[in-house]
């Protein structure tokens, strides 16, 4: 979508994806080696009794989703801000999760780029919270400046 096709408010709903324990250990092995994402053992006695999805795997997949909306395509140009990062609940192994993207917000730079701001919930089935956060981007503009 250009710049210009976005409407503030507009709500994109994805698809659903499943979380497997392998993806979740296999992403924290690589990018947040804790205890609570890596080993079943230790995390057994956490505070969750099992392992739990790393929170910026949680960010990682909701930006998947929104991907796989199609929605963006290939007219993203950059991403310039991620804000608001709150995260409500783990993503534990086998749980089912959606995004919910609202545009926040648009706006044209001042050297007329075309910015929007997108609002994520990640949720799991059932419709609880796990994270939410904003990204402002640089999207294409139908009409260059």
């Amino acid at each position: 979508m250009k710049f210009e096709e976005f409407e503030v408010g507009r709500i994109f709903t994805s698809g659903p994806r499943t979380v497997p324990r392998e993806e979740i250990i296999g992403f924290a092995e690589r990018y947040d080696r804790q205890p609570l994402h890596v080993d079943p053992d230790v995390a057994k006695d956490g505070l969750f009794g099992d392992v739990i999805g790393s929170g910026y795997m949680g960010l990682a997949i909701a930006w998947q989703l929104w991907l796989d909306t199609g929605s963006q395509g290939t007219d993203g140009r950059a991403g310039v801000a991620l804000e608001k990062g709150r995260w409500f609940k783990p993503i534990t192994p086998g749980m089912v999760v959606s995004a919910d993207i609202t545009v926040a917000d648009k706006r044209l730079s001042s050297k007329g780029q075309g910015l929007v701001t997108l609002a994520f919930v990640l949720r799991e089935e059932g419709g609880d919270p796990l994270l939410s956060f904003e990204t402002v981007g640089i999207m294409a503009r139908a009409t260059p400046s």
